[in-house]
């Protein structure tokens, strides 16, 4: 049987180092040699452990590139400075596993200067990145670094790179997916070694990308309507039916307002692989009845079913706050009469649900999520994790960027200390409980 090849899939900026040779005819050939780290003391279970430095360089702002396999991060691009404070860029890039606990470094990226807001999966032996291409700027600064980490104007790229391999892959963005807007196209998640991809249309396009094959596959966009070019102010009353969560939202028309009214704006979908199967909800802010929340006006929740999204039932009655995705589910926090709120979880493709705590739990959204889990904060801002189970505490101090696999990442910055003065702030990394 032949072996199960791995890849990898990165959207960054990045250039690692190598050697320049000569082929027999002639043609330049580069060979490149992974330099792996030592591995950092082993992790310490609920607390906070400061990484290894990276192997870029001592700039704090590189770009993290959050994979979803959560096997680990790339960081691709980033910046060094000298003691006069002259910064100088770097397209290296570099692989940091969780499992190894240590840095492993990569090819040079074929970009200019660096790759904005990024992500990207291991697929077997290949990895795979999804980002932007930052252009070089006239005046590198902290501020323009941090521009390009943060998605700059550059194009979108999608790079592979094997295991064992020595140069990046390039590969063209189809047009539908091509979208430009922050972040994006962003990786949804890993289905049967393809990576799901979602472009920053409204509805999103949705598409598939094999990393062994280079092709693509457009899945149905996600629910939703259009975003309309422009919202003009309108009068609107909302109503639910007693025996529904089904809101109806009226129009109101005000004599002498000028230009026919716009529908309200209705929020994006929300898509999520749970196991192997897609799902979306869209949820709008939540009705304001005396003393207390009602359902919110837009609740609707949704299942791929093949070609065509299948409509379901609301899963849970009440003041729906929001929900988080997780692969084991979606975490689903509702507003009580106290004003405090509950967390469920929720199968759709089951459609079950449970309460998993009523004490008043908010989901952390500080940065991308990829897990089992999702986290959540307490009303004393501890951190946990939810889980289908329960809630599990972790630690005191709930600041994170990322949740990855079961690990919490800090990167690095630099806070102002006042007159001139700046502290950085080391990149940190938890291992949280096994789910």
């Amino acid at each position: 049987m032949r072996a199960a090849r791995r890849v990898l899939v990165v959207g960054v900026v990045a250039l690692a180092s190598g050697v320049i040779a000569c082929s027999g005819n002639g043609a330049e050939v580069t060979t490149f040699e992974p330099v792996r780290g030592e591995p950092m003391a082993p992790y310490v279970a609920n607390a906070w452990t400061e990484l290894p430095a990276s192997p870029l360089g001592d700039w704090p702002l590189y770009n993290w590139v959050w994979l979803a396999d959560g096997s680990g991060f790339v960081q691709a691009g980033g910046a060094s400075v000298d003691g006069a404070g002259n910064i100088t860029n770097t397209r290296g890039a570099a692989f940091f596993s969780f499992a190894e606990r240590r840095y492993t470094t990569l090819p040079d990226l074929p970009v200019t200067s660096g790759l904005g807001v990024a992500g990207g999966a291991w697929v077997g032996d290949t990895l795979v990145i999804v980002g932007q291409d930052c252009p070089p700027m006239p005046d590198e600064s902290s501020g323009a670094l941090e521009f390009c980490r943060s998605g700059g104007m550059g194009a979108k790229v999608l790079l592979t790179l094997e295991r064992s391999g020595t140069s990046w892959t390039s590969h063209t963005l189809p047009e539908w997916l091509d979208e430009f807007d922050y972040g994006t196209p962003s990786v949804i998640g890993i289905r049967s070694r393809r990576v799901i991809l979602a472009s920053g249309h409204e509805p999103a396009h949705l598409g598939e990308f094999d990393p062994v094959a280079g092709d693509w596959t457009r899945l149905p966009d996600a629910p939703g309507a259009p975003r309309p070019a422009a919202i003009e102010p309108r009068a609107t009353e909302t109503t639910v039916a007693p025996s529904t969560l089904a809101a109806t939202t009226t129009s109101i028309a005000v004599e002498g307002s000028g230009p026919p009214p716009v529908d309200p704006y209705v929020p994006p979908a929300q898509v999520c692989l749970n196991g192997d199967r897609l799902v979306a909800w869209i949820l709008g802010q939540p009705t304001f009845e005396p003393d207390r929340f009602g359902p919110p006006a837009v609740n609707q929740w949704y299942l791929l079913d093949g070609d065509a999204w299948t409509t379901l039932a609301a899963p849970l009655g009440g003041a729906v706050a929001g929900a988080a995705c997780a692969g084991s589910g979606v975490f689903v926090t509702r507003y009580l009469a106290d004003m405090t709120t509950d967390l469920s979880f929720v199968d759709l493709i089951a459609g079950t649900s449970r309460v998993v705590s009523t004490t008043s739990v908010g989901v952390l959204s500080n940065g991308p999520q990829y897990g089992l889990a999702v986290p959540v904060g307490d009303a004393d801002n501890r951190l946990a994790v939810a889980t289908p189970d329960g809630v599990i505490p972790v630690t005191d101090d709930s600041w994170f960027g990322a949740y990855v696999g079961r690990y919490f990442v800090r990167p690095g910055d630099t806070v102002s200390d006042g007159a001139e003065q700046e502290t950085r702030r080391p990149s940190m990394i938890l291992e949280g409980p096994d789910v």
